[in-house]
């Protein structure tokens, strides 16, 4: 699924990650926030795989404890009174039911973000930020290639250690430490070799010095062009309803949400349907494949 993304153009998921993050920021409706976090959930099974899906879902299970603990203890607005703390504020309902909503929000945005992480590299980065901001693409270009890098360099660094039994998970506790030390000082000081030829090789190249060129691999299809309008059609749609006070809902000073109307039912299916878009088209290109090897 992967490679099937790759083949779309920078433009196209920048749209499409746009618009399903603005739709749950914006909005914060509880169902469209329960849509983004199930979605989000099946690309990182679909990215990851059952490993990785796991530990997203163990991390999402956390977070969203975190913020449904601390919300009603912070925050004491609403009307609902379930009982009152040892301090003398109020625990309402309304609070809980908001920091649910804040979960669920923080939890499904941290989602979307792996899956940006995956779908876009340095170098799509680069083309869609350089023109407008050539020492932000690369500072941001830079950056996500320096985890990757880093953590390459630990394994080889642990690896060579180990021969000799200094992994700071090998010995007595104090040399467990020490070679701890010894490996993050190993490792700092190659990444601030590689920053130092890496500035010496930019200066050498004329970096900054005259107006920049750049090659695009990237060609803007028919098929993109489709991708952006039906994404931004569907986000204007949502928008309609929700200007137009057919998502109208509060969390305080009481919970009360919109009846459930044609338009809501509406609106939760547009805001599904973008976010699938991307797995629709894919899975409409894995059959396609499919019944043409079917048929060699």
């Amino acid at each position: 699924m992967v490679k099937q993304l790759s083949r779309f153009h920078p433009l196209s998921m920048l749209a499409f990650i746009v618009s399903v993050l603005a739709v749950v920021l914006v909005i914060n409706d509880p169902v469209m926030l329960l849509v983004s976090l199930f979605i989000s959930l099946i690309y990182i099974f679909a990215f990851g795989g059952r490993t990785v899906f796991l530990r997203y879902i163990l991390m999402t299970c956390i977070c969203a404890a975190g913020v449904m603990l601390i919300n009603p203890l912070v925050s004491h607005r609403g009307i609902t009174v379930l009982f009152y703390l040892p301090d003398g504020n109020p625990l309402t309902l309304e609070s809980v039911i908001y920091g649910a909503a804040a979960a669920v929000l923080i939890s499904s945005t941290v989602n979307w973000f792996y899956t940006v992480s995956i779908c876009f590299n340095s170098e799509r980065i680069v083309y869609l930020f350089g023109r407008l901001s050539p020492r932000l693409a690369l500072l941001l270009s830079l950056t996500l290639g320096f985890v990757p890098k880093l953590q390459r360099r630990l394994a080889d660094i642990r690896a060579a250690r180990s021969v000799v039994n200094r992994d700071f998970t090998q010995g007595r506790p104090g040399e467990r430490m020490k070679n701890a030390a010894c490996i993050m000082s190993s490792l700092i000081g190659g990444a601030l070799e590689n920053s130092v030829d890496t500035a010496d090789s930019m200066t050498s190249r004329g970096y900054a010095s005259r107006r920049r060129t750049s090659f695009s691999p990237f060609r803007l299809y028919a098929r993109d062009v489709v991708f952006i309008l039906t994404q931004l059609s569907c986000l204007a749609g949502i928008m309609y309803f929700y200007f137009s006070g057919k998502l109208d809902f509060s969390y305080y000073p009481t919970f009360s949400a919109a009846e459930l109307t044609l338009s809501c039912a509406a609106a939760y299916i547009l805001y599904a349907f973008m976010c699938s878009l991307p797995l629709i088209v894919c899975m409409k290109e894995s059959i396609k494949w499919k019944f043409i090897r079917s048929g060699i």
